[in-house]
């Protein structure tokens, strides 16, 4: 699945793990076997903020990074313009 996201200013998505549910389900997939990746379609902002497990990650655009199953993330935009990416959901 793909979709293009916006974060706007000021928004905090919480660190969390995803559920997939109706992905899960659509898919007959494990969660265990499904795999996020989120690319940025622009080069760091301040306040941009991504964070798999303990990691800050950070790139310029075209920059990715990827997570799988029911690993703890979480993104914030603390900046003063709004954050896209693309996300991709599939599972291996």
């Amino acid at each position: 699945h793909l979709s293009i996201r916006r974060q706007r200013q000021m928004c905090i998505r919480d660190r969390h793990k995803d559920n997939y549910p109706t992905y899960a389900k659509n898919k007959s997939a494990e969660v265990s076997r499904i795999v996020r990746i989120m690319i940025f379609l622009h080069d760091p902002a301040p306040g941009h903020q991504l964070w798999i497990g303990d990691k800050f990650c950070t790139g310029p655009a075209g920059s990715w990074f990827s997570w799988q199953g029911s690993t703890k993330h979480m993104a914030a935009n603390l900046g003063e313009m709004d954050r896209y990416v693309i996300q991709l959901t599939g599972w291996v």
